[in-house]
């Protein structure tokens, strides 16, 4: 019983995990990059910086022609940065899609992982948005960059086109696998402990 319970936890966390990986970061199409700090960047359409400031630095990108065949598409951030707390803030930022003066969408978040034990640069990519284009046409980003613990060395947008997006069935049997595996190893415990006790009242 503890084998099999085993085998279930180990196949539910495999599949659970590659398959987010997978979907989030391996899946789809590049179709831009673009050097916010640091690096050289191949961009496609004029980056204009706003404001660069010690701490904080804000760029606008674009035109960059984006159309429904595109979809799903995907907007990724990905940092490289020194030493710093773990767990303290690294970054925050805040990303606009634009079409002409109209805003589609604004997305914040921050980046947390510390790397104070640990040696040399650590990188980090996270999902900015994953959306659909609904009209043929140019589009613009507004990206503001705030650096907050540490020092940011490299920062760039990279966007992909027919990404996947993740299919809850597949993370929710992924999950129930790995539970009943965690209930066979307890049961399975449980059951050598039982027979000890018996052994020991003989």
């Amino acid at each position: 019983m503890k084998r099999f319970g085993v085998i279930f936890l180990v196949i539910g966390v495999l599949v659970g995990v590659s398959y987010t990986i997978y979907v989030t970061f391996i899946s789809g199409t590049k179709l831009n990059e673009f050097t916010i700090i640091g690096g050289h960047g191949i961009t496609l359409g004029p980056v204009r910086i706003v404001k660069d400031g010690a701490s904080d630095k804000t760029v606008e990108i674009g035109p960059v022609r984006l159309c429904p065949d595109m979809n799903p598409v995907r907007l990724l951030l990905n940092l490289s940065y020194g030493r710093s707390l773990s767990g303290a803030v690294q970054a925050e930022y805040e990303a606009e899609l634009l079409q002409g003066k109209e805003r589609i969408w604004r997305k914040s978040g921050s980046v947390r992982k510390g790397s104070s034990k640990k040696r040399g640069d650590v990188k980090v990519s996270k999902v900015i948005k994953t959306f659909d284009v609904h009209e043929d046409a140019d589009y613009g980003i507004r990206f503001h960059l705030w650096q907050r613990s540490g020092t940011v060395y490299s920062a760039r947008l990279i966007l992909k086109e027919q990404v996947v997006r993740i299919k809850p069935y597949i993370i929710i049997v992924s999950g129930a696998l790995a539970l009943a595996g965690l209930g066979l190893i307890v049961a399975g415990g449980a059951r050598k402990s039982r027979d000890k006790l018996d052994q020991g009242g003989l």
